[in-house]
């Protein structure tokens, strides 16, 4: 029986039934320690987590079972009869291996997580507005300079107790990642830590900036906050002018405040020279 049930495994391409029936390739799929799944009447799943399907006479590729099954480990609807817009609202599914071991797909392995349920992306205006309530920052300062933006969020974060305040929401510890090590790893680094994708890490991460920039905004409008001047640079003249007044007290000779142009600098050449000329 084990052996006839291997051949029909091992088909790769099965046009036709094999001749035997519907009710004796079940007895035989039960015999070799298959078990019904009781949502899917035609699928039968084993112990190691690979489903048979009696309809189409074929065992599920790895991919198919670890979906069926993390679905109905959770419940999940099925997605594949929802309208493209209908897909983007629902909960995206993000199948996670008990053991750490991807191999191993049996159904007591698998669990079905949900991670997030929509697309997040970050409003930079809002957040640059936000940040400038809490730092006077340069004009051309820009809010994707990922490292930079990152000190400024972890210092806001700390001053407004927000990980202490959003202790319940999900995925917090997510973000509090993102804010502690973001300086040194990217987002790839962090879905890794937490078993996720990408994507979702991206959306999770975003959403909580929002979230940290509508609470400041929030304390601006209500006359908590106010935004910050821009930082302006010094000019080199500005920088001299200072250094000056330091070595003035010093005793020492001030800086020239600007470069000595070439013609200035021919003048001042022979004018020591006809110094010199006279001398002699």
């Amino acid at each position: 029986m084990n052996d006839y049930l291997n051949m029909i495994i091992n088909r790769k391409h099965a046009v036709q039934k094999p001749p035997v029936k519907k009710s004796t390739l079940i007895r035989y799929l039960n015999e070799c320690g298959y078990k019904s799944i009781e949502a899917l009447p035609d699928m039968f799943v084993s112990s190691s987590g690979h489903i048979f399907d009696v309809k189409t006479y074929k065992r599920l590729s790895d991919k198919e079972s670890r979906n069926i099954l993390s679905n109905l480990n959770t419940g999940t609807d099925n997605r594949e009869r929802a309208t493209p817009k209908q897909r983007t609202e629902q909960t995206q599914p993000q199948i996670q291996y008990i053991d750490g071991n991807r191999g191993n797909i049996s159904a007591q392995n698998l669990k079905h997580a949900t991670i997030y349920p929509k697309r997040t992306d970050t409003d930079h205006e809002r957040l640059k507005t936000a940040i400038r309530c809490y730092f006077e920052v340069e004009k051309r300062y820009n809010t994707k300079d990922t490292v930079q933006t990152n000190i400024y969020l972890r210092v806001i974060v700390h001053h407004r107790l927000f990980f202490v305040k959003h202790a319940n929401r999900s995925h917090i510890d997510i973000f509090k990642s993102y804010i502690e090590h973001g300086i040194t790893t990217n987002r790839v680094n962090i879905a890794k830590m937490f078993n996720i994708s990408v994507t979702h890490c991206r959306y999770i991460i975003n959403d909580f900036i929002n979230l940290l920039a509508n609470d400041v905004l929030n304390d601006l409008e209500n006359g908590l906050l106010y935004i910050k001047d821009y930082f302006q640079k010094e000019t080199k003249t500005q920088e001299i002018k200072k250094v000056n007044e330091w070595r003035k007290t010093q005793g020492f000779e001030p800086l020239p405040l600007r470069k000595k142009s070439e013609k200035q600098s021919i003048r001042e050449f022979e004018k020591y020279i006809l110094e010199i000329t006279k001398n002699q």
